[in-house]
């Protein structure tokens, strides 16, 4: 009989296999995952890239700050989610390794584009830059109806 550990392993396993391809799921990887998800694929995105060494970030505040970037993204959001995140993070990833981009990225260039694609779409609210400016909402008032939901992702994930 086989142990459910085991299976949970062999998913993750089977999971992270996908990483570097395009068949790459990130609704089974979160499911596997849950609320560790996000923490796990930057980690073995900053392992890959070698991103640690380069940016001196040890896995404390690595581990931290993706929990951080985690808990801005809302479940109840059907698209703007973790899964979206994983999904973009997998993509950028795999663009990165395959797609011979590599060679016009300086290495802080490529922690600056996965810190980017992290923080995105952080605390986004499920509508869209146009419906906030008409409904006169206050961000939009803070920004000045000027691209209210990117000033926003930003300034809430700083």
């Amino acid at each position: 009989m086989v142990d459910l550990v085991d299976m949970e392993i062999e998913h993750l396993e089977m999971a992270l296999d996908r990483i570097d391809m395009t068949s790459f799921d990130a609704f089974h990887f979160d499911q596997i995952l849950n609320e560790s998800s996000l923490q796990f694929l930057v980690y073995k995105i900053f392992q890959f890239h070698n991103l640690f060494k380069f940016a001196n970030v040890n896995l404390e505040s690595l581990v931290c700050f993706t929990r951080e970037m985690s808990q801005g993204y809302f479940k109840e959001n059907p698209f703007h989610n973790v899964v979206h995140i994983l999904d973009s993070l997998q993509g950028l990833h795999f663009m990165i390794k395959s797609g011979n981009i590599k060679k016009y990225l300086k290495r802080q260039d490529q922690l600056a584009v996965f810190t980017a694609c992290l923080m995105h779409d952080f605390e986004h609210p499920g509508y869209s830059n146009q419906f906030v400016i008409r409904t006169k909402h206050p961000l939009a008032i803070r920004y000045s109806d000027q691209s209210v939901l990117e000033n926003h992702h930003l300034a809430a994930a700083f």
